[in-house]
């Protein structure tokens, strides 16, 4: 899906849960970060749609969530190798303070 599709599907999300399509709103449900401009210009090619053409805008949750679940999901495993080498470290830590307590 693209930038300005995302735009689109977002923006009939929120008209379809009974709120007026804005930058802020959409900005803030965005999964990754995308320039102002942008939105606008996709808030703004929504608006100028005839009801017809948004009925045909798709909207599934999988389209609003996936992205943003796909980005938690990368993000936590990110954080689980982070952990895992920290763990890891610690570890090896305790055996050098052990090493330096016997050598007394």
């Amino acid at each position: 899906m693209s930038a300005n599709e995302h735009i689109l599907v977002i923006a009939r999300t929120l008209e379809l849960q009974g709120q007026e399509p804005s930058v802020a709103l959409i900005k803030a449900r965005l999964s990754k970060p995308m320039p102002l401009p942008a939105i606008i210009k996709g808030l703004q090619q929504y608006k100028a749609m005839p009801e017809d053409a948004k009925a045909r805008i798709s909207v599934t949750a999988t389209q609003v969530v996936a992205p943003a679940q796909q980005e938690a999901e990368d993000e936590l495993t990110v954080l689980r190798r982070e952990l895992a080498e920290l763990r890891l470290q610690v570890q090896e830590l305790q055996a050098r303070v052990t090493d330096l307590e016997g050598l007394d």
